[in-house]
């Protein structure tokens, strides 16, 4: 949404954007000042939220409804389903 305007401010002013989610910095941290073809995959891990413990068949059949489950944060439909947008509170 805003990443086009993020990303020009930034270039204007010089700034550098910086990934604030754990998962998306620790990608920016292993990757800074490497190049691009230096890494044949990125593989990006997660705690499962809700799914963790659903067979693999069944995720054909998942809704927003059980996606708004997560067994760790109550943070409402907007955060649970736009995770960069929030900050976690501790759990």
């Amino acid at each position: 949404m805003a990443g086009e305007l993020m990303t020009a401010a930034a270039k204007q002013s010089g700034a550098e954007l910086l990934p604030v989610d754990s998962e998306h910095n620790a990608i920016h941290q292993c990757l800074r000042g490497e190049k691009r073809n230096e890494a044949k995959r990125i593989i990006l891990t997660a705690s499962g939220g809700p799914f963790r413990t659903l067979a693999r068949e069944d995720f054909e059949r998942i809704t927003v409804k059980d996606a708004l489950k997560h067994p760790t944060w109550q943070n409402g439909s907007k955060a649970n389903s736009q995770p960069a947008s929030i900050s976690l509170p501790d759990p």
